[in-house]
């Protein structure tokens, strides 16, 4: 997925010294591309001087300055992929997703004997479940195994797990990435969970759990990855925040929420279902959560006649939606056949499989994917149960 079309311009102007403006860092606190370049700037402005100190005798430059010293833009590079992807796999992941320059400075990363936080914050949901005591070691030693291979500085902190699938004898783990924002992309990895050494491949960053390369990941494994842990937004806190939102509007009657997403550390997506008080008739709705203090509230809303049973997918544009990263689109479904554990969809000629969880789902996904996606809903064996092409 391409990065923010105005992290170019931010890049530059902090190569060339000039200070972010209020607007640009109000809209970094929305942008997780911009967030992590502006993060990658300040710890580099406040580590490095720190870090070298011991090793020089002569006073560092501000960051500002040795950026400027370049005199060229920072090269862009191409994520490094989970060990085991496809040749196929990776060259969709490189097709869709960069990692944004300011990684390669070293983006959030704790000075030494720095560390993250290890515990789910205040105000936070509780994980679906804890840890299985067979991925424990493995997720003890995987933040640190793809923090080594991003590239990052050393030592790695403690990351905070965000979520966790098991996918055979495999376990896809991601990790929230540290920054000043809070609102910055995910670190993730892949690995065996059976036997040490615990390796989580060669990491990445997502911005959301199912962004493409991820769902390739998922794609090359022998069975449907289920999930294991989860941190993101529960049902019950986005139902809870959009009967907030629909406060004096009797419109509606007998919401659900039938699923959730994380999107960033600070945005959600959520599937609701609600009968129109007017007509009697089932009617649906892609939420956008944004995170304030404790909770969550609404501040956009897609309204479509999406399906409610597994004999179709709906597709939908998120970009007039506020608070949205980019102009990403949206996948949701909902199927009563409790065999269903994931879903393949076909764009940009390659397969993405993303998990489903108690029977429904919402995905963000890249933009302009267009509405007829050929998908299959799978079995735990990957077997393919029924097919179809998504529609608005």
């Amino acid at each position: 997925m391409s990065a923010c079309h105005l992290t170019e311009r931010l890049e530059q102007r902090l190569a060339r010294g000039i200070a972010p403006s209020p607007p640009e860092i109000e809209h970094a606190q929305r942008c997780g591309s911009c967030a992590s370049t502006l993060a990658a700037a300040a710890r580099l402005d406040s580590e490095l001087p720190r870090d070298v100190t011991a090793m020089v005798d002569e006073p560092i430059p501000p960051a500002p300055e040795l950026l400027a010293a370049h005199e060229r833009p920072v090269p862009r590079r191409g994520l490094r992929f989970a060990a085991g992807l496809g040749t196929a796999a990776v060259a969709a992941a490189v097709m869709v997703v960069a990692v944004i320059p300011g990684q390669l400075l070293g983006t959030a990363g704790r000075g030494p004997g720095g560390g993250g936080p290890t515990e789910t914050p205040p105000g936070e949901p509780s994980p679906i479940g804890g840890v299985p005591d067979d991925m424990a070691a493995w997720v003890a030693e995987a933040d640190a195994s793809i923090w080594a291979h991003l590239d990052r500085p050393l030592p790695a902190p403690d990351l905070r797990l965000v979520r966790l699938e098991r996918c055979g004898d495999n376990a896809l783990a991601f990790f929230a990435d540290p920054g000043p924002f809070g609102a910055g992309p995910l670190l993730f990895g892949i690995g065996s969970y059976r036997e040490p050494p615990f390796e989580a491949g060669f990491g990445g960053v997502a911005s959301s759990v199912d962004e493409p390369e991820a769902a390739s990941a998922r794609s090359q494994q022998a069975k449907p990855c289920e999930v294991e842990v989860d941190t993101v937004l529960s049902p019950d806190a986005a139902l809870a925040a959009y009967l907030r939102f629909l406060a004096g509007d009797d419109r509606v009657t007998d919401p659900q929420v039938l699923a959730t997403k994380l999107v960033t550390n600070e945005i959600a997506l959520a599937y609701a279902d609600e009968i129109e008080a007017a007509s009697g008739l089932s009617h649906q709705q892609v939420l956008v959560l944004r995170r304030e203090g404790a909770g969550w509230a609404i501040t956009g809303a897609q309204g479509g006649d999406f399906p409610v049973v597994g004999v179709s997918v709906g597709i939908t544009p998120l970009g007039v939606s506020k608070s949205m990263p980019d102009a990403r689109w949206a996948a949701v479904g909902r199927t009563e056949d409790e065999r269903v554990v994931a879903i393949e969809l076909d764009f940009a000629g390659f397969t993405h499989q993303y998990p489903v969880t108690d029977g429904a789902f919402v995905i963000a996904l890249p933009p302009d994917v267009g509405f007829e996606l050929p998908y299959r809903l799978l079995d735990a064996d990957g077997q393919m149960l029924s097919e179809s092409t998504s529609r608005p």
